[in-house]
């Protein structure tokens, strides 16, 4: 369950702030260049990490609904 929801949680944020989620994500990826500031996405690029975020969103929502259907009932 945790899984999932991590994964609405992060897909959200990737799908509605995604030059933010590139920006964080760059932070900790591109730490050893000199100006990593200075390098910015193409709009492709950013479009990519919004359809991410969406599929994110997705495979949480059909985890959490598997997971409450998997469930024995009592």
């Amino acid at each position: 369950m945790r899984k999932a929801l991590l994964a609405i949680l992060s897909g959200s944020f990737q799908l509605l702030l995604p030059r933010h989620a590139l920006a964080a994500t760059g932070r900790v990826l591109l730490a050893g260049y000199e100006n990593p500031g200075d390098l910015t996405p193409k709009d492709w690029y950013v479009k990519a990490v919004r359809v991410q975020g969406a599929v994110s969103i997705l495979v949480g929502v059909i985890g959490l609904v598997k997971r409450r259907y998997e469930q024995p009932d009592e």
